[in-house]
């Protein structure tokens, strides 16, 4: 039963929404999605499955935002607010104010660039899933491995040893196995960066890492289920940041796969 397949949890959302291969960007604007696809992009119990579970082709708030941008809007308009407060107080407190302030309008500016990034790009797949653009399909992620890290060093010189302090954040990428509803052979992608809580050698905590190039595939290197989404007819755009919840993804696991032998 799928419901007892263990979902892979990262990589799932996107701020501004996943075009890796830029193919819906050049859908939208060639005039690609205008027209429906005259192909079956998915199996309806598939489609029926995560429809029932969220919104399509992006779960989430009606307007738009991803909770990343929510977050990032509410601590912004917060900091401006509360500096603006500040301001209004004489005496050592305007410094402050003016500190938050401009944290906070900076926060907020940064905030409505992406927002309005993204919903271009929810324009334009919102085009490209009522045209019937975008395939979707069950996929097996593989073994993960390092794919950057960014460290930040302080030095503790009240040691002789002189121990160096280190805040380091690990980004991962998968080899990810995609199962197309439509009959048509398996296909792989890398995907794209994703963090994931790790020791301080980069270890994930709850992922597996490949030993070599050739273990994606072993059932030892498996760290579970998810739904990959790319354009039709463009297996380089697949990407399982997909936006979808939770919810969906398992619905659509249940309602489709994976067969057996996957």
């Amino acid at each position: 039963m799928a419901d007892n397949l263990p979902l892979f949890h990262y990589g799932r959302s996107s701020a501004v929404i996943d075009d890796p291969d830029g193919a819906i960007r050049r859908g939208a604007e060639s005039g690609q999605f205008d027209t429906r696809n005259p192909h079956v992009a998915n199996s309806p119990a598939l489609m029926a499955a995560m429809e029932s579970h969220g919104r399509l082709p992006v779960a989430g708030s009606r307007g738009g935002m991803s909770t990343t941008q929510i977050v990032i809007g509410v601590i912004g308009l917060a900091l401006l607010i509360g500096g603006v407060a500040l301001c209004l107080i004489p005496g050592p407190a305007l410094f402050a104010g003016l500190i938050l302030g401009a944290i906070g309008l900076l926060l907020v500016v940064v905030d409505v660039i992406s927002f309005q990034r993204r919903r271009a790009n929810l324009t334009m797949i919102s085009q490209a899933f009522n045209n019937g653009w975008l395939s979707y399909a069950p996929a097996r992620v593989g073994g993960v491995w390092i794919s950057s890290v960014r460290q930040h060093s302080s030095h503790n010189n009240d040691r002789e040893d002189h121990v160096r302090n280190n805040d380091v954040r690990f980004r991962y990428r998968a080899l990810v196995e995609v199962f197309p509803t439509d009959g048509s052979e398996p296909f792989r992608f890398t995907s794209g960066e994703f963090s994931a809580p790790a020791s301080h050698r980069g270890v994930p905590l709850d992922l597996k890492m490949m030993d070599g190039p050739l273990d994606h595939g072993e059932p030892e290197f498996n760290n579970g289920w998810t739904v990959a989404r790319w354009v039709s007819g463009n297996q380089e755009s697949a990407t399982i940041s997909t936006d979808l919840a939770k919810a969906q993804i398992r619905a659509a696991l249940n309602a489709v796969g994976p067969r057996p032998g996957m």
